[in-house]
């Protein structure tokens, strides 16, 4: 059975003279089953003291960690990861208690902020620490072959440099999982004065196993410096549990039957060579009879040509047939009637047999053409010499073995292209899954998402030739969908709570795809009758407006001003002012470009954007008293593409949603960057986006996969709510004050708790 085992070497340098600093290293040595089903411990330390006590303490440290640790397993039971990182972190915390009890019985004081320590396991492919004050772990992920990528896990896990506490040294705990090839880079702080993670990482990846560290060991030696240094290096490998031979199995050697099948061997090597030998050399033998064959066809070709032209020429010399002109009164039509009817069968019958011809397979038209040129080559091979005719055999098929060995070598390096190249898309995704798993290990899910997305890719690509190459894609598959499903933060809701259904109130309303709201009541338009409809969430009471506006025409944007105003903008591009106080709609007069074709409005400090997908501009207008100036463009680089733009929102910035699910940030009327974080499934004709000046959160609202998906304002995917209920999306509100998002769906609103806030 195979399972993963720690490599793990280390050294330890004290220079003369250096300042007092002691540091030291240690790997445990635990039995096979011990470190089997517990791992194997590790640790740096570096205390900067003079006490001579500092020595016995770390001895303390290190012989309390390997008793305490390997004395917790239960030797009749599995340990799962999760209980390997719980008996780690307890016996930290004796430790802390065995730490602080020296110290105040010897009398030592130690400055905290001067030691710098790693203490570990790695059991299996699981990675296991915990560190005090400033000391060096990195990871240098294989990516493939001789390429690595440094990563700082402290840095990557978002894990703080960690103060020790008098009564409480040991603080935190990290976990991970490692891969084979990958190395684990432990150092004291001063090791990075003097080389770069460059270097380090070239060092010893560059050498096998301990080389590399001896020669990072030499390198550290050479340093003119009053300094100790301590590193340590560990890596994972399979190790295969060896199975002894039966002894029951063991057969006398037949030295005479193994010189004989050696023998064999050397022959059917010697018939092969002698057959790559002889196959080419009968090809111009081939050529020439093939060239023969070809000649006849074509003698043929011309004789029948020849023949056509001649019967041709002879019937075009034959005088024509004069009629004599009193011919035609003394002849005998009747008996002329009577000789045709005579001949007609035979016309017939003639006529028939032609049709026949023409309706035959191509192969029985050419047959006597072939019978009759083998014919003549079966004449000509049979008044042969009896040693050509053989000659002549052994040609043949010594050809036909050539063209069966040169197609059969085709097929085969054509087989062994795409095998090779099966193999290569197979390992490279693979290589992406292990190390979406590294990236997981440090948190950064979106590069672990981008990994495993392009992983998938490559194998849909793939055309798999036989069952074992459809079951290696499947598993790989199998186990990209699995780790994907994680990172989708999916919070799947079967039954979302309807608060309100504006068909209570229409059975025929038709909602238009839109919806604001001020103090807790919501507004949305019946297209239908043009009708301003709203409901309060609270007591969930639904009433329609009918505006003394004759047509204000249909909605299809909208934007809250304050809690005394709405405005809507409807398909003409008429905007219109609405006061919930007294549940009045009036026309409020906005110059717009006659091209402009406007999706999308928003207000915020007391200016007005409206958004135009055509001419890829937004129209800033300023309130006044009376309703809103004159506009100016908002845009000023014109480098940025707003064309298929679908939806803006404003905190301050303002962030642009396309329907190809791109989001563009502009500040000052000019685009900044903005990562947006790999989704899965990726947005596909998203329609709204949303978010207010306090949040953290964009919410964007994609109809065709049924979900509202939130992202982090500094690029990090955080949910998709989604719901078979979600069937006709049309707008949604967060309000995270209240945790909870109202989402409309065809005429039906939904409540959903924010489970992100």
């Amino acid at each position: 059975m195979d399972y993963f085992r720690a490599k793990i070497n280390h050294f330890v340098i004290e220079q003369p003279g250096a300042k007092k600093t002691t540091v030291r290293s240690f790997i445990s040595r635990p039995t096979k089953i011990l470190e089997k089903k517990s791992g194997r411990l590790f640790g740096l330390i570096e205390i900067e003291n003079t006490d001579p006590k500092i020595s016995e303490l770390i001895d303390v440290i290190t012989e309390e960690l390997k008793t305490k640790y390997y004395s917790l397993p239960d030797e009749n039971k599995e340990i799962s990861e999760s209980d390997l990182e719980n008996n780690f972190e307890a016996v930290l915390q004796k430790i802390n208690l065995t730490i602080a009890s020296f110290l105040e019985s010897k009398g030592i004081t130690i400055d905290l902020e001067r030691i710098n320590i790693a203490l570990g396991v790695i059991a299996q492919r699981q990675l296991i620490f915990s560190q005090v004050g400033k000391i060096n772990i990195y990871l240098l992920q294989n990516l493939k072959k001789s390429e690595y990528r440094i990563i700082d896990i402290l840095e990557a896990t978002k894990t703080p440099i960690a103060t020790p506490n008098p009564l409480k040294i040991f603080s935190q705990v990290i976990a991970g999982r490692v891969n084979p090839r990958d190395i684990v880079f432990i150092s004291t702080p001063n090791v990075l004065d003097y080389f770069s993670l460059e270097k380090i990482k070239n060092v010893i990846s560059g050498k096998p196993g301990i080389d590399g560290l001896m020669e990072l060991k030499e390198l550290l030696e050479k340093i003119n410096s009053r300094q100790n240094f301590g590193v340590l290096i560990s890596e994972v490998e399979k190790t295969a549990t060896a199975v002894q031979p039966s002894q029951d199995g063991l057969k006398e050697l037949n030295y005479r039957q193994a010189a004989t099948e050696d023998s064999m061997k050397e022959l059917i090597k010697t018939e092969r060579e002698t057959e790559k030998l002889l196959t080419p050399s009968f090809l111009p033998e081939a050529k020439k009879y093939a060239k023969a064959f070809g000649n006849a066809i074509q003698n043929y070709l011309g004789k029948v040509r020849d023949n056509r032209h001649r019967l041709t020429n002879r019937v075009a010399s034959l005088p024509r047939l004069k009629i004599p002109a009193g011919l035609s009164q003394n002849f005998n039509w009747q008996k002329l009637q009577k000789l045709q009817s005579l001949t007609r069968p035979i016309q017939a019958k003639t006529k028939t047999t032609f049709e026949q011809i023409k309706k035959q397979p191509a192969w029985q038209k050419v047959s006597p053409f072939i019978k009759k040129i083998f014919g003549r080559a079966l004449s000509r091979f049979n008044q042969l010499p009896r040693s050509s005719k053989k000659l002549l055999i052994v040609s043949i098929l010594l050809g036909l073995l050539f063209i069966l060995s040169v197609v059969w070598f085709q097929v085969k390096n054509s087989n062994e292209r795409d095998l090779a190249t099966f193999n290569q898309i197979v390992t490279e995704a693979e290589s992406k899954k292990n190390e979406s798993e590294a990236s997981l290990i440090y948190r950064d899910e979106n590069k672990a998402r981008e990994l495993l997305i392009a992983a998938r890719e490559s194998l849909n690509q793939l055309k798999p030739k036989n069952d074992d190459q459809k079951s290696q894609i499947s598993l790989i598959t199998q186990g990209i969908e699995d780790q994907l499903q994680k990172l989708r933060h999916l919070v799947s809701i079967d039954e979302p709570t309807q608060i309100i259904n504006f068909q209570n109130l229409d059975s025929q309303a038709k909602i238009a795809n839109l919806i604001i709201s001020a103090k807790g009541t919501v507004y949305t338009q019946n297209t239908r009758n043009k009708t301003v409809y709203k409901a309060n969430l609270t007591s969930r009471v639904i009433s329609g407006i009918f505006s003394d506006n004759s047509n204000p025409g249909n909605f299809l944007a909208g934007t809250t001003i304050s809690d005394s105003e709405l405005l809507f903008l409807n398909d003409t591009k008429e905007t219109f002012s609405f006061s919930p106080g007294n549940d009045s709609l009036k026309e409020i007069p906005i110059a717009t470009a006659a091209s402009a074709e406007i999706t999308d409005l928003a207000f915020y400090n007391n200016r007005l954007f409206l958004l135009d997908k055509k001419n890829g501009q937004i129209y800033r207008y300023t309130k006044t008293n009376s309703g809103f100036g004159s506009s100016d463009n908002y845009l000023e680089d014109n480098q940025v593409d707003l064309k298929g733009s679908v939806s803006l929102t404003i905190d301050g910035s303002l962030y642009v949603l396309k329907n190809n699910g791109e989001i563009i940030k502009l500040q000052k009327g000019k685009k900044v960057d903005f990562a947006l974080p790999t989704i899965d499934p990726a947005l596909t004709a998203p329609t709204k986006i949303k978010t207010t000046e306090g949040s953290n959160y964009l919410y964007i609202l994609e109809p065709a996969n049924k979900r509202l998906v939130v992202i982090n304002k500094d690029g990090r995917f955080v949910n998709q709510y989604v719901s078979p209920k979600f069937d006709d999306l049309k707008d949604f509100i967060a309000v995270e004050s209240e945790k909870k998002i109202y989402i409309l769906n065809g005429s039906a609103v939904y409540g959903i708790p924010a489970e992100h806030l």
